[in-house]
């Protein structure tokens, strides 16, 4: 199966600035998790291209390794994650710009109660997951209609039990 080159080209994009955002954010607020996460965005940027070059089995061993440095700082992220949630003014109007973290979610949440959120939530990444996989089924056939299906619903269903937990902790 040959994967198009524009695949690659706009994970190298997304990833670079994903990781200048990061960074970014992290000299402004003096913070090393977001260090760490420019990090992991810069290596997936070299998995990108090591993936063009068809170097498959080095991309695996770095995707491994980030993937086991991400478990490991997980629980530091998600402190920083609940310290910002709780410095921010929950009780003010709903933004569209809230939604670019996870403000709006808890603001929703206060609103219509964490079973609501996180339904919506779970419908939201699900269709937009889904709608990306549909996309990329029917532009470049590059995956099977089992993989279009099971991966939205497994992505989502274990994001959404993440931010489900998020929230009970902020409610405590």
């Amino acid at each position: 199966m040959v994967i198009p080159f524009e695949i690659f080209l706009l994970g190298v994009v997304f990833f670079a600035s994903m990781g200048i955002i990061n960074s970014v954010k992290a000299s402004q607020k003096k913070e090393r998790e977001y260090y760490f996460s420019s990090l992991v965005c810069f290596l997936f940027v070299v998995v990108c291209v090591l993936l063009v070059l068809e170097q498959i089995l080095l991309s695996l061993v770095l995707m491994s390794f980030v993937f086991v440095m991400s478990v490991w700082r997980l629980p530091r992220i998600l402190r920083i994650f609940d310290r910002e949630l709780r410095k921010n003014n929950l009780s003010s109007p709903l933004k569209i710009k809230d939604f670019w973290s996870n403000v709006g979610w808890v603001k929703l949440a206060n609103i219509w109660g964490v079973r609501k959120t996180v339904c919506t939530y779970f419908l939201f990444s699900s269709t937009f997951i889904g709608g990306l996989s549909y996309a990329l089924y029917v532009i470049y056939g590059i995956m099977s209609m089992v993989y279009v299906i099971t991966f939205p619903i497994t992505y989502s269903i274990l994001s959404t039990l993440m931010f489900h937990q998020q929230l009970k902790r902020l409610k405590q």
